[in-house]
């Protein structure tokens, strides 16, 4: 039924359908429904990549500089390049989809801990993450992640692409990561404990060597912080969140 309809549908058109969605699975799907379908999508992956990428998610910009390292770490180590764009994001959809489902597992352990936390130093019912907390999450990971694509990393190499709001976001959701996934947990996630704590000590290095500094925050910050302190503030409270904006870029 799908190749005698897709037979009756000009190219352009088919690959507008393709363009128009607003999820890579829905294009995952329809390529799968027919060899027409899919031979259309092969051959125009880059542009319809592109155009429904943005609207699957939005964070999409930092899914792709997580994809970015990871295709530089996977030439540095011997692999072979795509040898057209198009091939090449035909693989960034499959590797994008299986970065979000590693992603989404983190979301859930972090949304456990924060029900069961929450109670404790937070009145909010119920005690769950809104919308925009699991965002600020996913950005915040999504930054982690590629910076340990990115490893060995130095100081300077970490300074010159995160802003002083940026690190705090970051090395709140390291902190944890570290604490949540110690050394009994290292099957749930993509790096070995030791490798997150290495890139916690080179944030920390960072504080102790003075390029990072922490100004003064609001006096209802310090007296009243709202978790414990291994769990991270500014991306999961809103009540926080709007300390965090004050900080100014790095000088």
């Amino acid at each position: 039924m799908a190749s005698s309809f897709s037979l009756e549908l000009a190219p352009e058109l088919l690959i507008y359908i393709f363009r128009s969605f607003d999820s890579l699975r829905d294009v995952s799907h329809l390529a799968a429904t027919s060899r027409v379908f899919r031979e259309i999508f092969l051959t125009n992956a880059n542009s319809i990549y592109s155009a429904v990428g943005p609207r699957h998610t939005p964070l999409f910009n930092e899914a792709q500089a997580l994809l970015d390292a990871q295709d530089d770490k996977a030439i540095s180590q011997g692999e072979p390049a795509p040898s057209t764009a198009n091939e090449a994001a035909a693989i960034r959809m499959i590797r994008l989809g299986l970065n979000e489902r590693i992603l989404s597992r983190f979301v859930r352990f972090f949304a456990n801990d924060c029900f069961w936390f929450a109670p404790m130093v937070n009145t909010r019912q119920p005690p769950s993450v809104t919308g925009p907390e699991v965002i600020r999450f996913k950005h915040a990971y999504y930054g982690l992640w590629t910076l340990m694509e990115r490893m060995p990393l130095t100081l300077n190499a970490l300074l010159a692409t995160t802003s002083a709001r940026e690190f705090v976001r970051l090395s709140d959701v390291l902190v944890w990561v570290c604490a949540r996934f110690d050394n009994h947990d290292t099957k749930y996630q993509p790096f070995a404990y030791k490798k997150w704590e290495t890139l916690q000590n080179l944030f920390q290095a960072s504080v102790e060597c003075g390029n990072v500094y922490f100004y003064d925050m609001p006096d209802s910050y310090h007296e009243e912080p709202r978790l414990p302190s291994w769990m991270p503030w500014s991306v999961w409270d809103e009540f926080q969140e709007q300390y965090v904006d004050m900080i100014p870029d790095m000088v």
